[in-house]
Parts: structure tokens; C-alpha cells; sequence
């Protein structure tokens, strides 16, 4: 099996055309749908392209996302996100789907950890607190990327090389 790598910013410019797309077709639709809309999503139990994805919802204030992260016990959350229980080729799509979002919420949560480090009035103290958060933060990433299996493709937490080595003898 191949080993992919992949920038970040493709799987970003996909989704954001993906929903600037379906915004465009639905704003002469939206009056019909609108109570269709309402109760298909509320029974709605699996992650799609056309979902809300998590790098297009409006963050919290500054204070309330400080908070939040500070709070938070596990970077990579797979239960905010219900897994498809189906054998189809679609449903192994979702789960992959489903922990690509965990793990980009992950790594954008540390991201803004960072950012919350680098603000002027930082005292010695509140550093360190960051730093351990942070390093706690990325060994769950390592760990979650050593441990998940992907259905679809390969995901490795090195730097992408020209070739790969298999211990299957021929």
C-alpha cells in the first residue's frame, strides 16, 4: 500500500469550494428547503462533504477559547463526531473523514496554543503551563496518528520519503 502525503491547504481549498458551491446552488432554494432542512439534520449521524467542517465555524470570543483550551483534557476528540456503523465504501470514507476532523481540531487547538504564548503580557509561569499543555497536546496527536488505521490511505507522522520498504518478501 502506497504511503500518501498531502498538504493540509488542499484538503482546506476542497471543503471551502465544496461549500461555496452548494451555497451558491441553494441561496435560489433555500425558501423551499427550509423545513425539509430542519428536520433532515436534526436525524442526520454521519460526516459528509457537505457538512459544516470544522476550519469554516466561527471560533468563540478570545477569553472563551482560552478557556476552552485550557480546559481541555484530550487534544483528539472522536466523540464529538459520531461514527457511521455501516460495511459500505461510503461509510469507511466517513471514518476517515471523521478522524481527519478530530485531528485537524487537534492541531489547530494546538496552533492556538501557541499563539496564546506569544502574547506580550505572558508572564514566565503561565509559559511553562503552555508549554507543558502543548507537549501534552502533541504526544495525543503522535500517539492518535501511531495508533489510527485508516481505511483509504496511509498516514505517517515523519517527514514524506522517495521510497518505502516493505519486510513481505516476494
Amino acid at each position: 500500500m502506497p504511503i500518501v502525503s498531502f498538504d493540509s491547504s488542499l484538503l482546506l481549498g476542497f471543503y471551502q469550494a465544496k461549500l461555496s458551491a452548494s451555497a451558491a446552488n441553494s441561496s435560489g432554494q433555500a425558501a423551499a428547503r427550509s423545513t425539509s432542512t430542519a428536520s433532515t439534520t436534526s436525524s442526520k449521524k454521519s460526516a459528509t462533504a457537505n457538512d459544516v467542517t470544522p476550519w469554516s465555524l466561527k471560533p468563540p470570543g478570545q477569553e472563551a477559547r482560552d478557556a476552552d483550551l485550557l480546559n481541555l483534557k484530550n487534544f483528539v476528540d472522536l466523540s464529538k463526531v459520531p461514527v457511521l456503523s455501516g460495511q459500505t465504501a461510503d461509510a469507511k470514507t466517513e471514518q476517515d473523514n471523521q478522524k481527519l476532523f478530530a485531528l485537524y481540531t487537534a492541531v489547530n487547538n494546538l496552533a492556538y496554543l501557541a499563539t496564546m504564548s506569544k502574547r506580550d503580557d505572558v508572564s514566565t509561569g503561565q509559559m511553562a503551563g503552555y508549554d507543558a499543555r502543548f507537549q501534552t497536546g502533541l504526544k495525543q496527536i503522535q500517539d492518535f496518528i501511531a495508533a489510527a488505521k485508516f481505511n483509504n490511505f496511509s498516514l505517517q507522522a515523519a517527514a514524506p520519503t522517495s521510497s518505502v520498504t516493505s519486510a513481505a518478501t516476494v
